[in-house]
């Protein structure tokens, strides 16, 4: 049997990235349903109308009945049982956005304690929640009212919030320590910056910025800061306004591979995943797939230069090899050293497309590892992991003949990254092992494979990685660390 629904609503028009909502719906489950929702992708509340059930977050169980409330989270596993005997009734409201958790936090959900007792405030939230099913129009403005309906619950339920505000100091709350700790993280989030620094800045010492940001938001400054970087590194995102590692920069974040798993637990998607599933809905909603004149005449460049490739191989001109022969055939040579450096050149200009096309000239005339190595790292930026993968794997096997240990490894660690990014975390701590095993840039594979554990929940192996790259001098890998253990403090 399945669940009866009395409403249903889905918001496909989401135009505010600080908070949308997704979908509302108002269902009574038959004995003992379990929800689809083994790790949903969105967050959501759920409020038990009558009835009882028993949800599961992790490892730990809640038994939910009438006017209970109770906070779903992104990419975690989750189970929500209907009673056998008293089966609930649901009324539930997903949504997704930047804000979303600080807000959560703020209504009094948090991870360990995903479950609140309601008493008074139920049938006001009834009443709220039955508002969201006034404003199903699928238009702008409809989706709007939906939001601030959500904006609306939150503050009700922040209100409500069981948080103990007599331990604040007598007569003051931090207020305006706080204010000025946020306006200095807005203004300087752009650079390196510790709590350290926003603590000197507002003339507290860092225990008490902590007091003050729990009392005020819920959250730590470090919270905080990551979350604000990783907003606007979001906005960065979505107007593409860069590479992930300029973007990464931009938000005062040094190393890229720290940002992608920020992004990536935000969003559940690597940063160019991100990207490009926004250019796809953004080409949807404009309703067409022209491009600008800009861009065709960009394309058609690519497309000659590949044209003449092919040409090129018709008169078998694909048969050199740097490794094997380079001396054989000077012109070739030169011309490929040329091509190879005019890639570089255009690959700096991030001008991916055409330095592609570059390298690919300089591999039809000389098939060299290091080609492979700079063109696969062009197919990166661009988004395109398979033949950025492949041009790794080329690159691998050629220097497995003709370079070092260190050279091997290098190409290792950059295919391990693509991996990453796909979310393919057993292939990238393969990669990573690969160096290690050659002994060969230690900091950045140790750190990789920590981040990859990081992904996969192996906590326990991420911080030993973690900590071997710090010794081997990443200071990349000590971010990491500390994130990794904030998380575990407070989850």
């Amino acid at each position: 049997m399945e669940p009866e629904y009395t409403q249903y609503f889905k918001n496909d028009i989401r135009p505010l990235a600080s908070l949308s909502l997704i979908e509302l719906a108002c269902f009574s489950c038959p004995e003992g349903f379990v929800l689809p929702l083994e790790k949903p992708d969105v967050f959501g509340l759920y409020y038990v109308l009558q009835g009882k059930g028993l949800y599961t977050l992790g490892a730990s169980q809640y038994p939910a009945a009438e006017g209970d409330i109770f906070a779903v989270y992104p990419n975690t596993a989750i189970k929500c049982k209907a009673g056998t005997e008293d089966p609930w009734t649901l009324y539930s409201v997903t949504f997704t956005g930047i804000d979303a958790r600080l807000l959560l936090n703020a209504a009094g959900f948090q991870p360990k304690e995903p479950l609140r007792h309601l008493k008074e405030a139920a049938e006001r939230v009834v009443r709220i929640m039955e508002g969201f099913y006034h404003y199903r129009n699928r238009n702008l403005f409809g989706s709007i009212q939906a939001t601030a309906t959500l904006h609306l619950l939150f503050s009700w339920l922040v209100q409500t919030a069981p948080w103990n505000f007599a331990d604040m100091p007598s007569g003051w709350t931090g207020t305006v320590h706080f204010q000025k700790a946020v306006n200095f993280i807005h203004e300087n989030y752009n650079r390196p910056m510790a709590v350290n620094d926003v603590a000197d800045q507002v003339g507290v010492s860092p225990s008490r910025l902590f007091q003050i940001f729990k009392q005020q938001i819920f959250m730590s400054p470090q919270q905080y800061l990551m979350e604000y970087r990783v907003r606007e590194g979001l906005i960065l995102l979505k107007k593409r306004a860069g590479s992930v590692k300029e973007i990464a920069q931009a938000v005062g974040l040094e190393d890229p591979l720290y940002f992608t798993k920020l992004v990536k637990k935000k969003t559940g998607k690597s940063p160019t995943e991100y990207m490009r599933v926004l250019a796809v809905s953004d080409e949807q909603g404009a309703g067409s797939n022209e491009e600008s004149a800009e861009r065709k005449e960009e394309r058609e460049k690519v497309k000659h230069n590949l044209n003449w490739l092919k040409e090129q191989a018709k008169m078998g001109d694909v048969q050199a090899e740097m490794s094997h022969a380079p001396l054989q055939n000077s012109e070739k040579w030169e011309a490929a050293v040329a091509l190879f450096h005019k890639g570089q050149r255009l690959k700096e200009q991030d001008d991916y497309d055409n330095a592609v096309a570059s390298y690919t000239e300089a591999l039809v005339l000389v098939k060299a590892a290091n080609t492979y190595n700079q063109r696969g790292l062009a197919y990166k930026k661009k988004g395109d992991y398979d033949l950025a993968i492949d041009d790794f794997t080329q690159a691998i096997v050629l220097k497995e003949t003709e370079a070092g240990p260190e050279e091997v490894a290098g190409s290792y660690i950059n295919r391990g990254l693509v991996y990453y990014e796909k979310n393919q975390n057993d292939k990238a701590i393969a990669d990573a092992e690969e160096a290690i095993n050659r002994g060969c840039y230690l900091g950045r594979a140790y750190n990789l494979r920590g981040a990859a554990y990081d992904d996969m929940g192996n906590y326990k192996q991420a911080i030993e990685d973690y900590k071997k790259a710090m010794a081997h001098g990443s200071t990349d890998a000590e971010e990491n660390l500390r994130e990794l253990e904030r998380y575990l403090e407070e989850n």
